[in-house]
């Protein structure tokens, strides 16, 4: 239905990536062609599905192990490796805190 290059060149960020609807997100998004990046709390679950989705798209899944709900505090490792990877990223939660293009953590509703 979709071309599969629609969202080549697109990073996309999904919190909770790891299982359910997140992964399935995730999957279809790297076969559209996008960069993903999961996070989530189970580290495990995180590594096995980036393994998963490493063989339908070779470099072009990242995972993270990290509570999204420290984002408010001023120290938290979830916060600065977020700020690590690329900044323009969509999110899959309806509101929530993500990294702004500025480098600060904004919220927004998608």
């Amino acid at each position: 239905m979709f071309q599969p290059d629609l969202l080549h060149r697109k990073r996309i960020l999904i919190t909770g990536g790891g299982t359910g609807l997140g992964k399935g997100m995730a999957h279809r998004f790297l076969e559209l062609g996008a960069t993903v990046y999961i996070c989530g709390r189970r580290e495990q679950v995180l590594s096995d599905a980036e393994a998963e989705m490493s063989r339908v798209a070779p470099g072009r899944i990242r995972s993270l192990a990290c509570d999204i709900r420290d984002l408010a505090e001023p120290r938290s490792d979830c916060r600065d490796n977020l700020e690590r990877w690329p900044t323009r990223c969509a999110g899959k939660q309806r509101r929530g805190k993500f990294p702004g293009s500025h480098g600060r953590v904004v919220a927004r509703r998608i």
